[in-house]
């Protein structure tokens, strides 16, 4: 949940998402690394005291194993979204099934899944270090290397049809992301 770059914090999903109106959402928990904990720190404080009774948590460590963490303190009646910004391929296929699956009284939560289309061909031809096993926990199986083969759009459509398949999510929109905000290439 850190920024992208201290550069850069207009564009941080974080930020963003607290400064949304009507602030219907009450209970936030951010998860990041040790190093990146420190802007999210800063992020909490300037929500403390929120009049509409909005609490920021930040847990540091990698989500994948502070998920359950944060599900065993998410309040039953509250709506549930998560945003899982990973930076390309940070949040193993297990924690999306753990999250697709938590349900809140036979609610399931609402995900919103950064898949980076983009530049994902790129990402998965430079891994070296423990390649396969890393894009194995990323997307789930075995059968990524099709992935290799498939343009953005259809990416994308497998991604939709894993959700619905798996999760069973009725409704899974692909959203693009443009470059910019004039439009340019769907990131």
């Amino acid at each position: 949940a850190g920024p992208p770059s201290p550069a850069r914090l207009d564009k941080w999903a974080a930020r963003q998402v607290l400064a949304l109106s009507p602030k219907f959402l009450r209970h936030f928990f951010r998860c990041a690394p040790p190093p990146q904990c420190s802007p999210l720190d800063e992020l909490r404080r300037s929500h403390h005291g929120d009049p509409k009774g909005r609490e920021v948590t930040v847990i540091a460590g990698d989500f994948n194993k502070t998920v359950t963490s944060v599900l065993s303190n998410c309040r039953a009646k509250d709506a549930t979204f998560c945003l899982l910004d990973q930076r390309t391929m940070e949040c193993d296929w297990a924690t999306v099934r753990l999250l697709a699956q938590h349900s809140w009284q036979g609610c399931k939560a609402e995900l919103f899944y950064f898949v980076p289309v983009s530049w994902l061909h790129r990402t998965l031809a430079a891994l070296k270090h423990d390649r396969e096993a890393r894009i194995e926990k990323w997307w789930g199986n075995s059968d990524w290397n099709r992935l290799l083969s498939l343009a953005q759009e259809q990416i994308t459509v497998q991604f939709v049809q894993r959700f619905k398949d798996e999760f069973g999510y009725v409704h899974v929109t692909p959203w693009p992301i443009f470059e910019r905000a004039s439009g340019g290439r769907v990131m």
